[in-house]
């Protein structure tokens, strides 16, 4: 018997439909849902049951309407009635359960976690069709408990499903913009939450999942939720369990999962108003790299107290840029502290700019310390926007010929000879600056494959799990070493940069894909890298898979005295205006 998930998949894939169509019923769903057979059981009904002249597409478009007018539902607020309220606030203390208790609490409101506009599916004849795909959603168990909790049988009862928010908050989690999810000390190995529906205190995680700009979300005191302290944080309190119960956390994932897939009809909603791609800079707007190598020759004729001045007088307009290491300059270009991996990235890009100058990789312009000893580097900027927030927004044939794009850069890369007289190694031929080893220390060179993944396993137990784990033969190749999607850039479908080579080196040539596979989660980047690489490495993936679950920061620790001090994430920026010397 064909199983009723792969092909109400497929039917959904063979579609003539845009990502975010095939997201919204694959996805979102079908393998989103409580059970995915149920869900797609609901898929083959509506294709299978289409009235005549009705194609399979436009089956699928209506019951992607239909989801979407349910969805829309649970976004609906809805009123509580007095002695509800009065005993949320006795509960709650009269203070939005998100707000920080210290601040003001100026307007709070209650706000359901599941609307009881969805009593409107079932209720004076109801709407039988939209109760259906609820119930595949669901399972009719999850309905019946959702039923009950609609429709409580007490005031008391009533507090499974309402939270004190402020209004902007409330907003913000009925539509999805805000998630609040058990945090993981509460799931089992299943990834299933098993908190208590009876517990006095219970932590939960502030999640905002979406990937578009919508706008601020405001605590009871008018400040921004990003301001907040431990945003990401939430405890929920109550003096008395039986009286004036916890949120009931059935309701918070019931909430969590349609939350999410009413987002997703947000965010197509707002590519369709604001198009394609997003991108925040235009290369049009950037100097060409001949002007640059020009700029740099001539520069580097100026005595270098002359650029310290320079450098000095633009660091007065820097803007941190995304860590405590890196600032952005006027004129497009970047400082960078090297203190993490010594002069690991400038060799780099001086590699890149000899053998492989295709690559669209920052263009090295100088090199100082400063008072501390502290190495910087100064490079150009790169055009684009990180892929991280730009791929679910491509459609199918940008995405391709984004992929043939960055597969050609990897291959430039890989292709950089290894004059470094080590087998694994980093861009100069010293240490490894890699999180895989410990990124603090370092750890190598290598003159073997295998003595890199001996010093990556640290016990023999890998060995006898895994014996080909030390005799597989690789080349060494030239490799980025943190490839993820926030370091490559992209402007309207097309590579445009890729930034933060600070642990490239000379390593495996499985290399990349490993460490990008360790990390990425999202279907459509690990496409993306399935299309660049195929299956070609899914051996050594499962021997990094099992050397993560021990040295998840690789092998032993270096010697102390070797160790990379790190300035700490204070450090002011003053000490960067005495700057002393190239290095």
């Amino acid at each position: 018997m064909a199983d009723p998930v792969a092909e109400a998949l497929r039917i959904i894939h063979d579609a003539d439909f845009t990502p975010f169509e095939h997201k919204i019923l694959a996805e979102d769903f079908i393998q989103s849902a409580f059970d995915p057979t149920l869900a797609a059981a609901e898929v083959l009904r509506a294709v299978n049951g289409r009235d005549h002249g009705v194609s399979v597409d436009e089956a699928l478009l209506t019951l992607k309407r239909d989801w979407h007018q349910l969805l829309q539902l649970v976004a609906q607020p809805a009123a509580v009635t007095d002695s509800v309220r009065q005993l949320l606030n006795l509960r709650d203390n009269g203070r939005c359960c998100v707000t920080p208790a210290d601040y003001k609490h100026i307007h709070v409101e209650p706000s359901h976690v599941i609307s009881p506009a969805l009593k409107a599916l079932w209720e004076n004849n109801g709407n039988p069709r939209l109760f259906a795909m609820l119930t595949a959603y669901l399972t009719p168990a999850k309905v019946q408990t959702l039923k009950k909790s609609l429709s409580p049988a007490s005031d008391s009862m009533a507090l499974y499903n309402v939270l004190l928010l402020s209004p902007s908050l409330g907003y913000s989690v009925r539509n999805g913009h805000v998630q609040i999810m058990p945090s993981k000390i509460y799931w089992t190995q299943d990834n299933k939450p098993t908190v208590s529906s009876t517990a006095s205190v219970v932590k939960y995680l502030i999640l905002e999942p979406s990937r578009e700009y919508y706008g601020d979300t405001f605590l009871a005191n008018g400040q921004s939720l990003r301001s907040k302290r431990n945003r990401n944080v939430l405890h929920l309190k109550t003096h008395s369990p039986e009286t004036l119960p916890l949120p009931h956390p059935e309701l918070l994932e019931i909430q969590s999962k349609l939350g999410h897939a009413l987002l997703n009809f947000f965010t197509e909603k707002f590519v369709k108003t604001n198009g394609a791609v997003l991108s925040e800079s235009d290369p049009s707007n950037f100097w060409s790299r001949p002007f640059q190598l020009l700029f740099r020759r001539l520069w580097h004729l100026v005595p270098f107290f002359i650029r310290a001045k320079g450098y000095q007088y633009l660091f007065r307009s820097a803007a941190m840029y995304g860590s405590t290491s890196v600032y952005e300059l006027p004129l497009g270009l970047f400082a960078k502290r090297c203190d993490r991996s010594d002069d690991n990235e400038p060799a780099a890009l001086a590699l890149l700019e000899k053998y492989a100058p295709d690559v669209p990789a920052p263009l090295l312009i100088d090199k100082f310390q400063d008072l501390d000893n502290v190495k910087w580097m100064i490079s150009t900027k790169l055009p684009g926007t990180v892929t991280m927030a730009t791929i679910f927004r491509m459609s199918y044939p940008q995405r391709r010929e984004f992929v043939r794009d960055l597969a050609a850069v990897i291959k430039q890369i890989n292709d950089i000879p290894n004059n470094t007289g080590r087998f694994i190694c980093g861009a100069g031929g010293g240490r490894i600056y890699d999180w895989r080893c410990a990124m603090a220390y370092g750890c190598g060179p290598f003159d073997t494959e295998e003595a890199f993944t001996r010093h990556l396993s640290r016990d023999s137990y890998v060995e006898d799990a895994i014996p080909s784990a030390f005799n597989t033969k690789h080349r060494s190749v030239f490799t980025h070493s943190d490839l993820h999607t926030c370091n490559i850039l992209v402007h309207n479908g097309r590579l445009t940069g890729i930034v933060d080579w600070e642990s490239s080196g000379f390593m495996p040539e499985y290399w990349d894909f490993t460490k990008v596979m360790r990390i990425t989660k999202n279907k459509d980047e690990i496409d993306m890298y399935r299309k660049i690489w195929g299956n070609k490495y899914d051996h050594e993936l499962e021997v990094e898979k099992y050397l993560w679950q021990g040295t998840p920061l690789g092998g032993p620790e270096e010697l102390e005295h070797e160790r990379v001090t790190l300035p700490p994430t204070n450090w002011p920026l003053a000490r960067f205006h005495a700057l002393t010397k190239p290095y």
